[in-house]
This record gives C-alpha cells, sequence and structure tokens, in this order.
C-alpha cells in the first residue's frame, strides 16, 4: 500500500497538551495486549511529572498529530 506524501513538520507542545497526551493513550492502547502475558514481572517505572520534562514535541503529517518525542530531566541532575 502506498500512501500519498504529507508534509511533516515538529511543534514543541506542553508535555500536557491534547496532542502528545492522545498519542500516549494511543501507544498504551497498543502495547497493553502484546505486554499483558508479562505485566506481572514488569518493573514500571512512574509517568515523569510535568515539570521533569524540559520539551515536548510533536509531528504532524498534514495537521494530524503522528508522533511525539520528549526530554526529560533525571532525579539528581541539575543540568
Amino acid at each position: 500500500m502506498t500512501l500519498p506524501p504529507a508534509t511533516l513538520h515538529w511543534v514543541s507542545e506542553n508535555w500536557d497538551a491534547p496532542a502528545p497526551a492522545g498519542l500516549r493513550e494511543l501507544m498504551s492502547a497498543e502495547l497493553a495486549p502484546r505486554y499483558a502475558p508479562v505485566e506481572h514481572r514488569r518493573v514500571r517505572a512512574p509517568q515523569p511529572a510535568a515539570d521533569e520534562i524540559v520539551v515536548t514535541w510533536v509531528c504532524y503529517a498534514d495537521d494530524v498529530p503522528v508522533a511525539t518525542a520528549s526530554l526529560r530531566r533525571l532525579p539528581g541532575r541539575s543540568s
């Protein structure tokens, strides 16, 4: 299947803005069934607090959010 070309652009957004939050929800919904058989063995790090996030980007394809990435400040690090 060939998709038509799309215009991609990255935008800096807040961690809890609708686009990145929605993409994280979609990711969790997709991955949860895949890892359900081993969920009891996983040690999961807590979600970062909003003040730990340094920057969040969202990639838009023709104004539709398709990807997100964030950088997080690690605990105990000042820079």
